[in-house]
């Protein structure tokens, strides 16, 4: 492969990660937001799941993606044990940020579920790296993996504070530009605190993979980069769905006009 086309096949793989961070911060906000409406235990279960699920796997993609997307001249690959361990961890994780975010919103849960996401932004980033088994070994420079981790918790403070916005029916619109604006930072400050923690590994210094033969990254690289983001769209529309009808719901639904009582006047 070319020095061209390596740097083309980089920044695909790049538009990949940033296009997945986007869509998981999109959609594990809108079903944690949905979570939050569900009077039933177990439509609100079933949407935390989904959030987590979203969030977990998301970001162990764009991970993935970001190694990828780094313009290395050899093969890698990710052992396959690790790999599945790590993935497990991701939803785990994001299952204990999403029940507290889904029964608190007060700022203590906010910053918590911040720093959280950081630790788990970051925290993938370099799980999967230290999956691909890269020799002769990896020097990780920890200052620069905390400025990445602090770039998620600024991004997450804030994503997090504008998705707990409450108010009437009337300022609907207006939460909803609200929520796709703050998602769109959560996202984009996810890919930029991965990138970040990921040049700290200084990955142009390694000299192969051990793992390239168990899951070669050219396989897992096509399910993070094309099955992920189908994923994802698909379930983003179903999630636009469920809100459409719930939305005209609310609107059809409107109370009763009380009818002036008359007094007559009685006259002598």
């Amino acid at each position: 492969m070319t020095d061209t086309s390596l740097s083309d096949y980089a920044i695909v793989l790049w538009l990949a990660a940033t296009a997945v961070a986007a869509l998981t911060a999109h959609l594990g906000l809108g079903w944690l937001a949905r979570a939050r409406r569900q009077a039933s235990f177990v439509e609100a279960a079933g949407a935390q799941l989904v959030s987590a699920a979203v969030l977990g796997t998301g970001a162990c993609a764009s991970a993935i993606l970001a190694v990828l997307a780094d313009g290395l001249h050899f093969a890698i690959g990710f052992g396959a044990v690790a790999a599945i361990v790590i993935w497990m961890g991701a939803i785990i994780g994001s299952i204990v940020l999403v029940a507290g975010l889904t029964y608190s919103s007060r700022w203590w849960m906010v910053l918590l579920a911040a720093l959280g996401f950081a630790a788990l932004g970051a925290g993938l980033q370099v799980a999967w790296v230290w999956a691909a088994g890269f020799r002769p070994g990896v020097l990780w420079n920890w200052p620069l993996v905390a400025t990445g981790a602090s770039i998620i918790v600024i991004g997450g403070l804030i994503g997090l504070s504008a998705s707990g916005m409450q108010g009437s029916r009337r300022q609907y619109d207006a939460q909803r530009l609200v929520r796709r604006g703050a998602s769109l930072l959560l996202g984009l400050s996810l890919m930029a605190g991965q990138q970040i923690t990921l040049s700290a590994a200084d990955l142009g210094s390694q000299k192969g993979s051990v793992y390239r033969n168990q899951v070669p990254g050219v396989l897992i690289g096509v399910g993070c980069g094309v099955l992920v983001p189908l994923t994802f769209l698909m379930l983003s529309v179903d999630l636009s769905l469920r809100n459409h009808r719930r939305q005209r719901s609310l609107s059809q639904f409107k109370p009763e006009k009380r009818r002036k009582r008359r007094h007559r006047i009685r006259t002598l």
